[in-house]
């Protein structure tokens, strides 16, 4: 006895290759560990899901901005030193006599007229080019004859904002050495755009 096998309909042939079109993309993503963003329900994802390396900072937004550090930089005592530039800021450190001491006095500069920063030494809603040293100081450490001072590390903090857009956020920390007649300044800062 002979059997005919009969030819599958057209509505079978593609419900056939639709299966094994589904079942290739699941089996592809399993061997490849790729995933669609569709299939990941929002805030789900742990850094420890990601592997290293495979982010840039462009992907992490903001929250990947890198720290860059400055320093130690040594200023003799009567001089001046950049501590950190970027774009429209600078940040200087002087070591300046003050009666029989030393003080390492911290200062922002902008080339950018209506630009603000915040300190814990000193607050200013608008500087400029011209705005005096004394009302841009992010930091005084002042030592005696005979003493070093280091700065207070929990009131170091600084921030800046420039009309174009510019920002600079970091710390400052130093030295006011009056055994030496020297000052040391570091720290570490972040910038954007």
């Amino acid at each position: 006895m002979h059997r005919l096998i009969r030819r599958p309909s057209p509505a079978m042939a593609v419900a056939t290759l639709a299966l094994f079109i589904a079942l290739g993309g699941v089996s592809y993503g399993v061997a490849t560990g790729s995933i669609d963003t569709r299939e990941i329900r929002d805030n789900t994802v742990r850094g420890k899901d990601v592997r290293n390396g495979t982010l840039s900072a462009f992907d992490l937004g903001n929250s990947g901005r890198p720290v860059r550090k400055f320093g130690p930089v040594l200023i003799p005592q009567g001089q001046q030193a950049t501590l950190l530039a970027y774009g429209p800021f600078a940040v200087l450190g002087q070591c300046q006599a003050v009666g029989t001491g030393t003080r390492l006095r911290v200062f922002i500069a902008t080339s950018e007229t209506n630009s603000a920063f915040g300190a814990s030494a000193n607050t200013s809603g608008d500087f400029g080019p011209t705005t005096p040293e004394d009302d841009r100081v992010l930091r005084n450490t002042t030592a005696g004859p005979g003493q070093a001072v280091h700065s207070n590390a929990t009131n170091d903090a600084f921030s800046a904002i420039a009309p174009s857009g510019r920002t600079l956020s970091g710390t400052v920390h130093g030295t006011a050495n009056g055994a030496s007649d020297n000052c040391r300044a570091y720290g570490g800062y972040t910038r954007v755009k």
